[in-house]
């Protein structure tokens, strides 16, 4: 995290481009202007954290016995450091273009993102499986203590929920800005997009400790496992969505900070405090919270709200329903306990495949409007509608079988492959964008 500020704090000083070299600044050990050193700093941090980073990743491997997940983890971060270490030398050899700028940006973000679920990993496999050594000392013990709080608190804000969010985000921003935006342009969207999507997250597990408690699935959630107290959770939000807001109103413009906040109070008072307990309907009106992110990074860039950033919603808002209504068919034991009506439980489990099924085939039609209006190119239709008929494909397959077994087979099929898919539209955007 060090490493990221100290990164935007050098593009706020505008001393991206003042070493032309790498990894020297002009040539010389020591730079003769204070403005190189502002530069030099972040890539000697970034040299320091990069040493850590290999460090740990290298911890994690040898562990790779007793945590596969973990091992697998520490190999990702490693490679992303590799990457992100030749992105960072391209830097200064291509001159600074924007588009290797943002990627730096980007990977650092991802590499932060691995980090995090490492250590939650790491906390989880602690906590199941307890060791005794004959070195165990209260320091030790004690940073434990310590590093547990801080990996729940960001699990309060569902990182890999953010990933995607972030994702949708940054796609409208470089849809907005024709090209490659400025570099503080993408730091703004990824902060104030953070602490708005982390603070509805977090007033979420507020909201939802009863019915997570309920649940196999979320029960060992930092606030439903009574490991922070639900009122610190509810603080926490609250924080997080007014510095988002006061972040994004300050440098960006107040129409941003509005629709984040309405976002957050949108998915807090209408999808989980009223939708969720009283209607199986609640997946298909509160993904409006989540299909708001796009419109959000376009008003970063322009201020405005026109007709592109709506379709951008509308793949969102007829993606969530197949997304959720899958998870429900593989989970509903769960939502039957949490006395949740989710649709499984409330109109049974083929109704539920057939309406995954019409969701799905409702994307086709989404997914080519922006193609229609000249908003993309032929290097995002054609993928995405390979992508998009293959999404049909395996909603089909799961609304003709019939046994319960291999329902819940390809339910958890369809849920995880909707991940990918809505990822993947977004980054053809981007690469039609930029191409």
């Amino acid at each position: 995290m060090l490493v990221l500020l100290s990164g935007s704090y050098m593009v706020g000083q505008g001393a991206t481009a003042v070493c032309p070299g790498w990894p020297l600044c002009d040539g010389r050990l020591f730079p003769s202007a204070w403005i190189q050193w502002v530069h030099m700093a972040h890539r000697l941090l970034a040299l320091t954290g990069g040493l850590l980073v290999g460090w740990v990743a290298l911890k994690c491997w040898r562990r790779r016995k007793f945590s596969p997940e973990l091992s697998k983890a520490g190999v990702s971060v490693a490679f992303l450091l590799v990457v992100q270490t030749l992105v960072g030398a391209a830097n200064p050899w291509l001159n600074f273009v924007p588009a290797v700028q943002v990627a730096h940006l980007s990977l650092a973000t991802l590499m932060w993102g691995n980090l995090v679920i490492m250590a939650v990993i790491d906390s989880h496999t602690h906590q199941n499986g307890r060791r005794n050594s004959s070195f165990s000392s209260w320091y030790v013990v004690r940073s434990s203590q310590t590093w547990r709080v801080i990996t729940d608190y960001v699990t309060l804000t569902k990182p890999r929920i953010l990933t995607l969010l972030l994702t949708t985000a940054l796609g409208g921003l470089f849809l907005a800005s024709n090209g490659a935006p400025p570099i503080l342009t993408v730091v703004l969207v990824l902060m104030g997009g953070s602490l708005g999507a982390g603070g509805a997250s977090a007033l979420n597990h507020y909201l939802d400790r009863d019915f997570d408690q309920q649940m196999y699935r979320t029960r060992s959630r930092p606030v439903a496992g009574q490991r922070i107290r639900p009122r610190h959770a509810m603080v926490f939000g609250i924080l997080l969505n007014v510095l988002g807001f006061g972040l994004l109103a300050t440098w960006v413009n107040l129409l941003s900070a509005v629709l984040t906040l309405s976002a957050t109070l949108f998915y807090i008072f209408v999808y989980t405090r009223w939708l969720k307990p009283s209607t199986p309907q609640s997946i298909v009106i509160g993904g409006a919270a989540g299909a708001i992110p796009p419109i959000i990074g376009w008003t970063i860039s322009t201020g405005s709200i026109t007709l592109e950033p709506i379709l951008l919603f509308f793949i969102i808002f007829f993606w969530t329903p197949s997304h959720f209504w899958a998870l429900s068919l593989y989970k509903a034991d769960d939502y039957k306990k949490a006395k949740i009506p989710m649709m499984p439980l409330t109109d049974g489990i083929e109704k539920t495949k057939i309406y995954i099924f019409i969701y799905s085939l409702l994307m086709l039609p989404v997914i080519i409007l922006p193609y229609a209006i000249n908003f993309s190119g032929l290097i995002y239709l054609i993928p995405a509608m390979m992508l998009t008929i293959y999404y049909n494909f395996i909603c089909y397959d799961l609304y003709k079988h019939k046994k319960n077994k291999f329902v819940l087979k390809k339910a958890k099929k369809v849920f995880g492959y909707s991940i990918l898919y809505l990822f993947l539209i977004f980054v053809l955007f981007l690469i039609d964008n930029l191409i």
